[in-house]
């Protein structure tokens, strides 16, 4: 289970000083995408850059990359729609999104598989949905409905602020105990918010210039391709389950 722990009030302080340095910005409004065989779903940290952030996009991109030396797989990603700001009991509201993006999504992609993400703040997001967090906690209203969480194949938190409640919310921050074993939890040495002994707040800011982005890329990619196979596509566009050799893509 997932250690939580407060900190004096000098230590939120220097939270809120290290993510003040990120321009805020207006997310963009979601884009429909095509039925590819993975969605991935990540949610930036706070004040990051709209979008997938800098570390989302860090990650993103090595995974794509990766992704293709497997024929016959595709991807498309999602940045999570949410403030990211200070005020981190509006990280529900990226939980709503998050939720809201898979469900629509999978319904309009029954046979999708999907990765979900995210870095500080946006780990939080994450574990707001697939924790044990009731509804109405974090401003938290849209649990994923029976059955969704089966299709998700990997939970991928960087910098999970795990060390630290927000002011007036009593809840911890972690993954459901039937769900970890989908979980890749990545924490920089050191790293002031998921490490229990950390002590440094530059670390958590460095994920992406660590190459620890590329690692968790790699961890996907390799459970990707044991789960999904080099598969062929169908009359539908989708990947089929059969096993069948594809022919080398130009």
């Amino acid at each position: 289970m997932r250690i939580a722990m407060r900190y004096p009030a000098c230590a939120v302080t220097a939270f809120l000083t290290l993510f003040g340095g990120y321009g805020m910005q207006s997310p963009p409004a979601a884009q429909a995408a095509s039925c590819t065989d993975i969605d991935l779903a990540f949610a930036r940290g706070t004040n990051e850059p709209a979008g997938l952030g800098d570390v989302g996009k860090s990650f993103t991109d090595a995974v794509q990359k990766q992704l293709k030396g497997a024929k016959g797989m595709s991807i498309s990603t999602y940045g999570v729609d949410y403030p990211a700001s200070i005020d981190f009991i509006q990280a529900g509201k990226g939980s709503d999104d998050l939720s809201k993006h898979i469900q629509k999504t999978a319904a309009d992609c029954p046979k999708m598989k999907f990765v979900v993400g995210g870095y500080a703040q946006g780990a939080a997001v994450v574990d707001v949905l697939l924790g044990n967090t009731p509804p109405g906690t974090y401003t938290f209203t849209n649990p994923l409905p029976a059955g969704l969480e089966d299709r998700i194949v990997a939970i991928v938190l960087f910098g999970d602020p795990k060390n630290i409640r927000p002011p007036g919310v009593d809840a911890n921050l972690a993954i459901r105990d039937e769900l970890l074993h989908k979980v890749i939890d990545v924490c920089n040495p050191g790293d002031f918010f998921c490490d229990p002994q950390g002590g440094d707040i530059i670390s958590h800011t460095t994920y992406a210039k660590d190459k620890l982005t590329d690692g968790a890329a790699d961890t996907v990619v390799q459970r990707l391709v044991a789960l999904l196979g080099h598969r062929c596509k169908g009359a539908d566009g989708q990947s089929t389950d059969s096993a069948t050799t594809c022919s080398p893509s130009a």
